[in-house]
């Protein structure tokens, strides 16, 4: 059994809950009853739409369904609740802002929704489509991810005689694809490709990208990246974990994230007070990392206290970062209040559960899932 809980924004029925009310409390959006082996893969969440994909490869999806990102019935502008798609053996998922990518187990990349900036990846004439149609294929033997932001979108392929390659389209306006700026890219484009150096991860903002190599370093930048970040400071350095909002860094190294960029709203991480007030009141072990738009996740192991708990830091302005503890209490509505509108790391949820939690972010959304 596993259970899937949300909060956060929910204007177009994106948590699956049946409603269109923002929750600043966590909520059972999804409880399926599965192979103990069977888990979430991963949350993809755009801007009012989301898709959840099982290790089996099966996956569901809710939300606006306005430019046809979700179904193929134009009649359906939304999907309240979890409806399963109607495609099989799904190894990947990934959405922007009104369109949804998804990636089958032969190679083959399909796409749907809406894409004013080459989002489609379908060339300049085709900003919409409501059904999926395949853009791309690559060979079988190679292990392909996807990423998405907002108005991006990047396939990277690990070729199994060795280095990778990276195709990205969409938007170019902050050269966040490539040299030279340009409104957009229309059609996949390799970004990058090395014949020896084995890409794991694309990291993506709203108007940049950072490429990680499998000794966890950063071999690339491009676009809009936040002033504050300093790549020599980093590309000598292994073993960084790196996790990007729309207009931030967050690099976590030696028991430690360092964050860049935007912070008005509490999206740059405070160290010392995580410690003073998560970590140093038992012998705490960071489990987990995870960022949505422009708030992380954070899950934490207890030496005294069974199972695991679940902190929120940033932006929460549709409350994804969910109440401040202190304000905490059974008879409180979880319609959000709009009382934590930014925030520290803050307590959400406790997971009585011997399997960790694992936590997922969205376009100022949260997910959670837990496991029995």
């Amino acid at each position: 059994m596993l259970q899937v809980y949300a909060f956060g924004s929910n204007g177009n029925f994106q948590l699956g809950l049946g409603h269109a009310d923002d929750i600043i409390v966590p909520q059972l959006t999804l409880s399926l009853d599965v192979d103990k082996d069977v888990t979430v893969k991963k949350v993809a969440c755009g801007g009012n739409h989301t898709l959840l994909l099982l290790s089996n490869g099966n996956v569901y999806e809710c939300g606006s369904n306005a430019m046809g990102q979700l179904c193929d019935d134009s009649q359906i502008e939304t999907v309240p609740k979890w409806s399963k798609l109607d495609m099989n053996n799904i190894k990947d998922i990934a959405c922007g802002w009104e369109f949804t990518v998804v990636l089958d187990i032969l190679n083959n990349v399909w796409i749907r929704g809406y894409g004013p900036k080459g989002e489609l990846g379908l060339g300049s004439n085709t900003t919409k489509i409501t059904t999926f149609q395949k853009i791309m294929n690559v060979p079988e033997n190679s292990n392909c991810k996807l990423f998405t932001s907002f108005q991006n979108c990047a396939l990277l392929v690990q070729r199994p005689e060795g280095g990778s390659v990276v195709y990205g389209w969409g938007s170019n306006t902050k050269c966040q694809l490539m040299n030279p700026k340009s409104k957009s890219v229309f059609t996949p484009t390799i970004i990058y490709e090395s014949d020896s150096q084995q890409i794991v991860q694309v990291a993506m903002g709203k108007n940049f990208l950072l490429l990680i190599d499998n000794e966890g370093r950063i071999v690339s930048t491009r676009g809009a990246i936040p002033e504050s970040f300093q790549l020599d400071e980093w590309k000598d350095k292994k073993g960084l974990e790196v996790y990007t909002m729309w207009s931030s860094i967050h690099i976590y190294y030696e028991n430690k994230i360092y964050s860049f960029g935007f912070g008005i709203h509490g999206q740059i991480f405070d160290n010392d007070y995580f410690q003073s007030t998560v970590m140093n009141k038992h012998t705490s072990k960071l489990i987990a990392i995870n960022t949505g738009s422009e708030h992380g996740m954070l899950v934490v192991q207890d030496d005294i206290i069974s199972g695991f708990t679940v902190y929120c830091w940033g932006w929460g302005e549709h409350g994804n970062c969910g109440r401040v503890k202190e304000e905490q209490s059974d008879d409180k509505p979880v319609i959000n209040d709009y009382s934590n509108l930014s925030s520290k790391a803050n307590e959400i949820m406790h997971v009585d559960s011997v399997m960790p939690s694992t936590v997922f972010g969205g376009c100022a959304s949260t997910w959670i899932v837990k496991y029995d």
